[in-house]
């Protein structure tokens, strides 16, 4: 199995979000200096739909360019849906290039009422959306609010200094990643919530809890087989809507949720402006190819998952670290953490959570943080 810290397009898609966090640079001698100096390059620059403008500042709203028909069909939709694909102004990657979109002819309430059972009924939290018959509707339309809110849309990382009360400032960062959204996605499913987290995950926490048999359970086990992803049909089988693709087996390197045949939702990455969005099986497997990096699935029963601090949080992740233990309880609630070695006297980044209200009528809206955040400059 191939190890992303050593192969370069498996880096290139995944951790060059992941240079500022040093725990994770692979050694500079199994690169060009040439590749080293592009994956630079890409850390300093980069690693959803929302039907109104409102937009909070965390979430960018990309341009949009030209648009491509695709022959591609929903297998587990009564009727017919124009699928395309849409490139992204600046996108340099398939991971940050491209957005699809999935709109229906206007349908009769029966048919709009199957179609919200067939793509929602895996999450307790149901689409408001309500029915209009002239109306053409869009996939995220029926799915969970979630999708719907953040589809298409890129997130945006800032960084800055924490104040603590003691007068010291601490260095932390915005940062959300793919697994971090499948776990808000999965809590919102087992308990609908009007306002929802995106934060970072680390990496060991998420595939422990992935394989806790108290909330899901195995629907494909791990394979490389190659044989069983050729056929459409066979690759499909026995999967259905809110199934959790996993990437990997020591590492976990990606998750996506099932959305239908070669269909999935997905946060392309961990860096700046990487895109929340629907990605068909061609793309994510260029990224990710089964046949290396081994594909699992598993489907969650809906058990009421707890808040993500509970399981990601700084004093969860490092509970024997006395720079961590001594944040101030208010502080430690909103923040994750990964290793750095930079400073050895505070040997971690400090990751603020991010949440978002879904109740606004006027779209996303991020609710005021607790921690008092200094730019830096």
């Amino acid at each position: 199995m191939i190890d992303c810290r050593t192969n370069k397009t498996c880096f290139l898609r995944q951790y060059h979000s992941y240079l500022p966090l040093l725990w994770r640079v692979p050694p500079i001698s199994f690169f060009s200096i040439k590749s080293a100096i592009l994956t630079l390059t890409l850390a300093l620059s980069a690693c959803g739909g929302v039907q109104s403008t409102s937009v909070p500042l965390a979430l960018v709203r990309p341009k949009l360019t030209d648009s491509e028909p695709l022959n591609f069909a929903l297998a587990r939709s009564p009727v017919p849906a124009n699928v395309s694909r849409q490139g992204v102004d600046g996108g340099k990657y398939a991971f940050d290039s491209f957005v699809h979109a999935i709109e229906f002819a206007p349908m009769t309430k029966d048919t709009f009422e199957q179609l919200k059972r067939t793509y929602g009924s895996w999450s307790k939290a149901e689409s408001s959306v309500p029915f209009d018959a002239s109306r053409r509707y869009h996939l995220e339309d029926l799915l969970p609010p979630m999708f719907a809110a953040f589809l298409n849309l890129q997130y945006q990382e800032d960084q800055g200094d924490l104040a603590l009360p003691d007068g010291r400032h601490l260095p932390v960062r915005t940062l959300a990643n793919c697994w971090g959204v499948a776990y808000e996605i999965l809590r919102e499913a087992s308990d609908p919530k009007q306002h929802l987290s995106i934060f970072y995950a680390h990496d060991n926490v998420m595939k422990a809890f992935l394989a806790d048999e108290r909330y899901s359970h195995t629907v494909r086990p791990y394979s490389q087989d190659p044989q069983l992803f050729q056929s459409k049909a066979r690759r499909n089988q026995d999967l259905k809507p809110g199934d959790v693709l996993m990437v990997g087996s020591q590492w976990l390197y990606h998750v996506a949720i099932f959305i239908d045949d070669d269909l999935f939702f997905e946060k392309s990455g961990s860096g700046d402006k990487t895109l929340f969005r629907f990605v068909t099986y061609d793309l994510l497997a260029q990224a990710w190819k089964p046949e290396v990096f081994g594909w699992s699935f598993r489907r969650f029963d809906r058990q009421v998952l707890p808040d993500p601090m509970t399981l990601f949080g700084i004093r969860q992740v490092f509970p024997d670290a006395p720079s961590l233990q001594s944040l101030p309880d208010s502080l430690a609630a909103e923040l994750s953490a990964a290793p750095s070695t930079r400073d050895p006297t505070f040997p971690f980044i400090l990751v603020r959570r991010r949440t978002f209200d879904l109740s606004n009528s006027d779209g996303l809206a991020a609710t005021k943080s607790t921690m008092n955040m200094i730019p830096s400059h």
